[in-house]
């Protein structure tokens, strides 16, 4: 398979309010099975901390190595995304509608999003890539600006998108926004919009080659 040397297998299921989530991890060749975990909770506001505590028993448990954990996030879901489940269900339907193109209907479910949770970083940046794409200056602007002011609150690799795209909006910073993307680089080498962002740095920077090299 590639190259892959195991698979991790989850399901959940939901008997009223309780909701329980089974993982099993496998061997890739073989389907051997190397180790199973389970998690129970009661309603949605649980879920995210039974994530992040069957994360941590995959971890303790499944005896994976250094390499293979090498791009562990290792926070809580709920303080690198958001802490409420509505808020995330329309941002997962907003970015759904993003990558079909329909960006006005996006930029609704974020706006319901953030109506939820006004601290929702990652819908922010999502509703400044759907307002640049649609020509709104302005509301980019605001919305890039906010995202940026929430930056501790995601991922790494979405800090660093946050903060290439903020320090690409000016020409002043353009240096900075050649370190945010490298430095997601550093972590994610294929990763398609830090190649793309990068290369479009380059270019205002007039080094054209390294432009070409993205």
């Amino acid at each position: 398979m590639g190259g892959v040397e195991s698979v991790l297998v989850g399901n959940y299921t939901r008997a009223n309010s309780t909701f329980r989530i089974n993982v099993t991890l496998q061997e890739a060749s073989s389907g051997e099975l190397i180790g199973s975990e389970s998690v129970e909770g009661h309603g949605e506001k649980d879920f995210y901390a039974m994530v992040d505590e069957l994360t941590r028993r995959i971890k303790e448990n499944f005896e994976l190595s250094e390499a293979q954990i090498a791009t562990d996030i290792d926070e809580e879901v709920g303080k690198i995304t958001t802490a409420s489940p509505e808020a995330y269900k329309h941002y997962s339907l907003g970015r759904t509608y993003h990558l079909n193109g329909d960006y006005q209907r996006g930029i609704e479910s974020m706006l319901k999003a953030v109506k939820i949770d006004p601290e929702f970083a990652m819908a922010y940046r999502s509703m400044a890539s759907a307002y640049g794409n649609l020509g709104f200056g302005p509301a980019k602007k605001n919305a890039r600006q906010k995202a940026f002011e929430l930056r501790d609150r995601v991922s790494d690799r979405e800090r660093f998108l946050i903060e290439g795209d903020y320090y690409w909006s000016s020409e002043k910073t353009l240096d900075k926004a050649v370190e945010a993307y490298s430095d997601l680089l550093e972590l994610y080498p294929d990763d398609p919009i830090a190649l793309t962002n990068l290369g479009g740095v380059y270019y205002n920077l007039e080094e054209w080659d390294r432009s070409l090299e993205q």
